[in-house]
């Protein structure tokens, strides 16, 4: 009944692309932004990060295979393309850019962001639960990354069902699909389940 909705840390605006002309409610940039279902989009004002930009452009510069994804409420540092490691990353953010109280650093696949602490994806639900069609509905959220963390955390507080892709024992999601074709499995068959309960 059209209760589906995007959570993802890209802008909306890019995700329009990609499912372009579906046009779903959409929570981006991990809730700095989200459309409802009635296509109004609230925005959250971010911390000033063009100075943690400058930094992170600097040090992609003279590290090949990473590049930098300024999002405006959020930024993302990309090496999948380099040699480095996660720790190497990590290291390198904690000897050089202070996040203060206001900002985390999320370490992903391959990706590290900087955002704010006044949003998640655990937010960006919790918005998106209030209105119509997903009010009073029982809450599915899947996720494959760091930042979806956030997400299983608030699903598991309000009894939802929390769905990790790929098998990982730092998670806190309650239940695990092996990869994205198991995922897509099970989507499909529960999809066919809730249409017989329908009819």
């Amino acid at each position: 009944k059209g209760a589906v909705a995007i959570v993802t840390g890209r802008p909306i605006i890019q995700v329009d692309k990609f499912l372009n002309p579906l046009l779903l409610p959409v929570a981006g940039k991990h809730g700095a932004e989200i459309r409802s279902s009635k296509r109004q989009i609230r925005k959250i004002k971010g911390v000033n990060l063009v100075p943690i930009v400058k930094q992170l452009a600097a040090f992609s510069r003279i590290h090949e295979g990473t590049f930098v994804e300024n999002k405006g409420e959020c930024v993302a540092l990309h090496f999948r393309g380099s040699n480095m490691s996660d720790q190497e990353v990590q290291a390198w953010v904690k000897d050089n850019i202070h996040l203060g109280s206001n900002l985390r650093f999320i370490l992903g696949k391959k990706i590290c962001e900087i955002q704010s602490t006044s949003f998640d994806k655990g937010y960006a639900i919790a918005q998106l639960s209030k209105d119509s069609p997903f009010k009073g509905r029982f809450p599915i959220f899947v996720g494959d990354d760091t930042p979806d963390e956030y997400g299983f955390n608030f699903i598991n507080k309000i009894g939802g069902l929390s769905v990790k892709v790929g098998k990982d024992n730092a998670s806190n999601a309650k239940f695990f699909t092996k990869n994205l074709h198991q995922t897509y499995e099970w989507l499909f068959e529960l999809n066919l389940r809730l249409s017989r309960k329908a009819i």
